[in-house]
């Protein structure tokens, strides 16, 4: 799955404060910035690599920005995400 949100501000400072806060952790990872190497024929592919990792992604310039979240949701019903929140939370 893919999740898309675009943006009226800068590409570049949402990436730096995206990639310093999520340094490190376990379950989200942020792209370089740009992404190119993860696109095919200029698209994202839909599969993500990890079913328990959700990988952000920015795209833009100076005046505008796009960014994409890539996430496994098959198969996680209510009782999924409320396990995949508490690792969020707790860092498990």
């Amino acid at each position: 799955m893919i999740v898309t949100v675009p943006l009226r501000l800068p590409a570049m400072p949402l990436w730096e404060v995206l990639s310093g806060h999520y340094a490190g952790q376990e379950h989200v990872t942020v792209a370089p910035f740009g992404g190119e190497e993860f696109l095919s024929g200029g698209f994202l592919d839909m599969a993500a690599p990890d079913p328990d990792v959700m990988e952000l992604f920015v795209f833009g310039h100076d005046e505008q920005a796009v960014l994409a979240a890539r996430l496994d949701n098959l198969g996680k019903g209510a009782s999924g995400a409320a396990v995949q929140c508490m690792k969020l939370r707790f860092s498990i």
